[in-house]
């Protein structure tokens, strides 16, 4: 049994992004309903507007999902302008600290039964500090880091194509259907997949409730070595 979930988007264009139409939501959207996940997105211009998206996804009530329905993980996706210290929401700058501190209240505030998944779409997304954070707040709070954290790799400088972005994603929506999460090996084939088709490099981290921490994968393979 593959894994199904609904997916949060919350993306910050740019105003040039915004005027020239350019946001992965649009085409996430119709390819997650398509295979079957439930999708919704918003778009936030600022820390108070990210905030308060949020605020509003704590607000489900887990007695009015379907039975069959409330395992299904719940995954934040992240998509914005960034570089190593942080990503950028509307004209301010919001750190990995920040973000950080941000996804641990959600966790700890809201009572979605299935496993929280968080997804960052950016540039320097590669460099994030989100994990070290969770690490620590995790060691001084009782709560439960993110069960993954999936990032845009990007190139040598950090830079994330947008089209690649767009198609990176969908490849991993698509194929994080027929797999079930538990099973690191399955996530680890739909990271080589992704990048075996050129559309750039998504990296995970994996939290280890064992050990207390995250561990990372991230595919080294190419074409060549893979035939």
């Amino acid at each position: 049994m593959g894994t199904y979930m609904r997916v949060f988007s919350v993306e910050s264009p740019s105003a040039l992004d915004a005027f020239e139409e350019r946001n992965e939501s649009a085409t996430l959207s119709a390819l997650c309903k398509l295979l079957g996940h439930h999708f919704t997105a918003t778009i936030v211009r600022s820390k108070v507007e990210f905030e308060t998206a949020l605020e509003y996804l704590t607000s489900i009530n887990p007695d009015h999902i379907p039975k069959n329905q409330r395992k299904w993980p719940l995954c934040l996706h992240f998509a914005a302008h960034g570089d190593e210290f942080g990503l950028s929401l509307g004209a301010e700058d919001a750190t990995w600290k920040y973000l950080a501190k941000k996804i641990s209240s959600f966790i700890k505030d809201n009572d979605y039964p299935g496993p929280v998944l968080v997804v960052i779409s950016a540039c320097g997304a590669g460099q994030q500090q989100i994990t070290k954070e969770l690490i620590n707040l995790a060691a001084r709070q009782e709560f439960e880091p993110p069960a993954y954290l999936f990032v845009t790799q990007g190139d040598e400088k950090g830079e994330v194509h947008w089209r690649d972005a767009v198609v990176a994603w969908s490849i991993f929506y698509h194929n994080i259907g027929r797999a079930v999460l538990e099973r690191k090996h399955e996530i680890m084939t739909i990271m080589d997949k992704i990048r075996l088709t050129g559309a750039g490099t998504l990296k995970y981290f994996r939290w280890d409730e064992q050990h207390r921490k995250f561990k990372q994968y991230i595919p080294r393979c190419d074409e060549y070595e893979h035939s």
